[in-house]
């Protein structure tokens, strides 16, 4: 029975190291088409022994939410626009109005300390792969 319970894990760990690990592998930029990247969704890492309520508090200068966050990495989430009528204006813009948007919003997170690393996120399609 350990066995298999620790096949299982072992298994689960894999599965989401692979499906993981590509998002996290993406340069930190958006692609001008907008077929790649989702136009207002982040990718990032907190900082090992960070204070949740200084990220939480910076998340919430800068309008952003915690969209979705994985149980296997806790540390790693999926940021996005809080405010729905910002999101679809963001959403709505040009390719390569979306792409500086994005790439400005990843530096002002940079720029906190707060992150180990921020990626533009995946595009939905790709996104729900991941989950």
């Amino acid at each position: 029975m350990r066995m298999i319970l620790k096949s299982l894990l072992l298994l689960a760990g894999l599965t989401s190291f692979f499906t993981i690990n590509p998002l996290l592998a993406q340069p930190n930029k958006a692609a001008p088409d907008g077929e790649q990247f989702h136009p207002t969704r982040i990718i990032a890492k907190l900082k090992a022994g960070g204070k949740a309520g200084l990220q939480l508090t910076a998340l919430k200068q800068q309008g952003l939410k915690v969209q979705s966050q994985f149980s296997l990495l806790p540390q790693v989430v999926v940021l996005d626009i809080e405010d729905q009528a910002q999101a679809k204006t963001a959403q709505a813009l040009p390719p390569q109005a979306r792409a500086k948007a994005l790439r400005e919003q990843i530096a002002r997170l940079e720029a906190t300390g707060l992150y180990e690393y921020c990626r533009a996120g995946l595009h939905p399609h790709h996104h729900r792969h991941a989950e």
